[in-house]
């Protein structure tokens, strides 16, 4: 029988979200389905427990809000069972692990970090051997920048195929979002031939089904060009739109020339023409028009209606945000807004780096600055200066 992998149960709430934690969204499914189905894929058996659970070893035991890509689990579930003690699950091998955790759940270990995922084969063995796995594939997420961006000219964004975190804010399931993408992805491209890379759509036909995976009743333009994606089903995707190894739902309408690079669009969301979607994580339901969303997260029904939504500092350092009501470095260097459920930012709104918006509410650009109509007493031929309120 497959040893088991035991969740633990608490109770606990994502922030700013104020959903239950195993119902965060995974490329559009919950968190607790994504760990019994990395379990099974892994070999092991994923079962809930709590403190009244009788656990007999050996056996798997992490908390419910940590997440793993299936190239980690299946590696650290190896090399623990190799090892035939108490084990517990890290990481090491990024060059922003060290800024990134500043607002991480996580335990600090020498050369790496550790997190709530265990191997137990004698629970009253207190000693227990620290399983650092490197994250060896960062190239996959390396981008080499002008000094008008960077001083040091490399960013990694951090994405990997093997990674585990815990998942405490939406800023941190947007970094598991970007993982478990980049592995899907990975999976998806995983033994293509790239000699068709670059040519028109009709020629490469034979080969593009080998790069996307694409669900029932799509309408895709044939002018679109699609490059490991996941198409949901009943997706429409308009002309000349790009999209890149990116996740779609069902139900999706992306219309022309939308450009796509690495996102995750929940079930029917409404992407509008010639809008850009960059590393963004997007909740089910959202709508998105005129503009450019980048680094950011939406949740449920969310909308952006010609806003600015800015990424970046100008000078160069890594973005604050707010995490459980503290303002804190979040370690990135690009992070646009973190948007919680039912919320809306209205045409002309610019948001600054990191910002959080609450569940349910409403951006609106100071008033004075809408045109609402032109004035009956204003002289004929005379500019129209609209001024803020004081």
């Amino acid at each position: 029988m497959p040893i088991p992998l035991y969740i633990t149960r608490s109770g606990q709430r994502l922030d700013l979200f104020d959903e239950p934690i195993g119902e965060s969204l995974i490329l559009n499914k919950p968190l607790k389905h994504w760990q019994r189905e990395t379990a099974e894929r892994a070999g092991l058996r994923a079962e809930y427990a709590d403190q009244n659970t009788a656990l007999q070893p050996p056996y798997f035991i992490a908390s419910e809000d940590v997440f793993f890509t299936n190239r980690y689990l299946s590696e650290f579930s190896a090399v623990a069972i190799s090892k035939e003690k108490n084990c517990h699950a890290g990481l090491y091998g990024n060059p922003l692990l060290d800024l990134l955790v500043a607002s991480h759940p996580v335990d600090r270990v020498n050369g790496g970090y550790c997190y709530n995922l265990r191997y137990v084969v004698d629970p009253s063995d207190t000693a227990t051997e620290k399983i650092l796995l490197r994250m060896d594939d960062l190239s996959a997420s390396t981008v080499r920048f002008p000094l008008a961006l960077r001083d040091s000219r490399e960013v990694v964004y951090c994405s990997s195929t093997k990674a585990i975190l815990q998942i405490d804010s939406p800023v941190h399931l947007y970094q598991a979002n970007m993982h478990q993408n980049l592995e899907a992805a990975a999976e998806r491209l995983r033994g293509t031939n790239f000699s068709g890379m670059g040519r028109a759509p009709e020629q490469i036909e034979g080969i593009q089904g080998k790069w996307n995976v694409i669900g029932r009743n799509c309408e895709i333009h044939p002018t679109a060009y699609l490059e490991g994606c996941h198409i949901g089903d009943g997706v429409s995707i308009g002309a000349y739109a790009v999209c890149r190894y990116s996740f779609i739902g069902n139900g999706v309408r992306i219309s022309d020339a939308v450009n796509m690079y690495r996102s995750v669009v929940g079930d029917n969301s409404f992407i509008c023409e010639q809008h850009r979607v960059i590393m963004s994580v997007i909740y089910p339901e959202c709508f998105l028009i005129s503009g450019a969303l980048q680094f950011s997260i939406m949740g449920y029904a969310s909308a952006i209606f010609a806003a600015w939504i800015t990424d970046a500092r100008t000078d160069q350092g890594t973005v604050k945000t707010i995490i459980r009501g503290k303002l804190v470095d979040s370690g990135m260097h690009f992070l646009g807004c973190v948007m919680g459920h039912h919320a809306k930012i209205t045409a002309g709104v610019i948001t600054a780096p990191g910002r959080t918006i609450p569940n349910h509410a409403v951006i609106h650009q100071d008033q004075g600055l809408v045109y609402t109509g032109f004035p009956q007493n204003h002289p004929p031929g005379q500019p129209l200066f609209l001024k803020k309120q004081n």
